[in-house]
């Protein structure tokens, strides 16, 4: 990803454009970026507006000359003072809009309304060869933005899906259990108060590593990995506690989750037959 371009472009007051296939985050890291700096993102998709939406509305005073009155999207940044201008699907706005937002990226001006110097603008375009009905930004305005390709790094996405892979898996092994009243078969755990989901507190630092081998059934030799880290962590955790037990005579345990009291019941039914 290049989050941390982005950052640094619109905290210098400059005006970013990020290019990237549709379903990569562009969207989710605008709002996320809002989220944790404290700005509220308002979004204005560029392909479906007119050019007074950009421009302002002609309105006519009381002494019959004329003013360009602001859009809401608009007057709501200003009363805001920060927040973040999020300006989607900008290829696709027909020339005449992009005519329009010249102003609002140069001047940052919105019909007769300056924006803020605080509000950060961001613009968001699928490339030309994913889209229909694009048009290329003229140089006028394509050169008001700092053009940031957004790329995605599936390494880093596949090692997030393994380590979560792994902590689902430990966690079956050592703690996820529906447990039920002996008496009435009333679910007792039927909360997430009190299920035990595994936390990463509970969880040790581990490292990982990985074989790339593209699949001959598919054109694109593609295939799956978020399931690959909780298929062998389960029996991998469960045969750690049998070998640590190994020492009391204790070659397998026959129920999961192994917790403290399961194993220690084990161990005390061991101990017993000696």
């Amino acid at each position: 990803m290049n989050g941390a371009e982005t950052i640094i472009a619109v905290q210098s007051g400059i005006p970013v454009h990020l290019i990237g296939r549709p379903g990569t985050g562009k969207t989710s890291f605008v709002g996320a970026l809002g989220w944790v700096t404290g700005r509220e993102v308002v979004t204005v998709i560029a392909s479906i507006r007119e050019p007074s939406d950009f421009a302002g509305l002609p309105v006519i005073t009381k002494d019959d000359n004329v003013k360009f009155a602001p859009p809401s999207w608009a007057t709501h940044l200003a009363e805001l003072g920060k927040g973040i201008l999020f300006l989607d699907e900008l290829s696709t706005a027909p020339p005449a809009v992009q005519a329009a937002l010249l102003r609002v990226i140069f001047e940052r001006t919105v019909g007769e309304l300056k924006l803020p110097d605080d509000i950060w603008i961001i613009a968001a375009s699928n490339p030309t060869d994913t889209s229909s009905g694009t048009w290329t930004l003229s140089a006028a305005l394509a050169n008001r933005f700092v053009h940031i390709d957004w790329a995605v790094d599936n390494k880093l996405w596949i090692e997030g899906m393994i380590d979560g892979g792994i902590a689902q898996g430990a966690a079956q092994a050592l703690w996820e259990g529906a447990v039920y009243d002996e008496e009435s078969g009333q679910l007792v755990s039927g909360s997430l108060m009190d299920y035990a989901l595994p936390k990463a507190d509970m969880l040790p630092m581990y490292e990982t590593a990985r074989t790339e081998t593209p699949t001959p059934v598919n054109p694109l030799g593609i295939k799956g990995a978020g399931e690959t880290g909780t298929i062998a962590s389960t029996p991998a955790v469960v045969n750690a506690v049998v070998d640590a037990l190994s020492g009391f005579g204790i070659d397998h345990i026959e129920t999961m989750p192994l917790t403290p009291e399961r194993v220690w019941k084990t161990v005390q039914a061991a101990k017993s037959k000696k």
